[in-house]
């Protein structure tokens, strides 16, 4: 994405374009946006005589933390709220006014149950794999304050994670409290 493309430095807006294969309209509106919502800075000034194709962008923090090589991004993450969680919350106000209907199935044609999530992403492996790809950034952000600050080792022995993907947490809360003992428990498809 543009975020890895701006890693290197300075691009113009008809490079990204170009290297996205979109159009130029659309390509100036999202990038608009990006500038707007902080994503990325516009370092060609906002003078009226620079074409909107030859403005130049650059990574704001928040770029920078949606690109792949950033040891705390939160690509994944973002792309499966937007894919998968998105279509979701626009059917929150169908499913508010029905206690049977569940956003998430209507929003993707599935069993109106606790495990229609789950059965999504067994049925379709490349967004099960973006899903657990969005947890893991997120374990990777949020792991050491979960680590400093609960009284783990005074207060437990053992520590069962459950619906904890693939233990990147667990191993890390055992590898800082060497006396704890750890359980990981999950699905079979995410854990293989």
């Amino acid at each position: 994405g543009w975020p890895d493309v701006l890693s290197s430095g300075v691009q113009s807006g008809r490079y990204l374009a170009e290297h996205a294969n979109m159009s130029k309209l659309m390509t100036r509106r999202l990038l608009r946006a990006c500038v707007t919502s902080n994503i990325f800075h516009e370092v060609s000034g906002s003078r009226d005589d620079v074409d909107d194709d030859d403005r130049l962008y650059v990574n704001a923090p928040m770029g920078e933390a949606l690109r792949e090589d950033h040891p705390y991004h939160i690509k994944f993450f973002i792309q499966h709220q937007i894919e998968d969680f998105g279509p979701a919350l626009l059917q929150f106000w169908n499913a508010v006014r029905n206690d049977s209907l569940l956003p998430f199935s209507l929003a993707h044609n599935y069993p109106h149950n606790a495990r229609a999530v789950w059965d999504y992403y067994q049925d379709r492996p490349a967004q099960g794999l973006q899903f657990i790809k969005a947890m893991k950034c997120i374990d990777v952000r949020g792991t050491a304050p979960l680590l400093h600050d609960f009284p783990w080792g005074a207060r437990c022995k053992t520590i069962i994670d459950v619906g904890g993907g693939r233990g990147s947490f667990l191993s890390h809360l055992l590898r800082t409290y060497p006396g704890l003992r750890g359980v990981l428990f999950d699905l079979p498809s995410v854990i293989e």
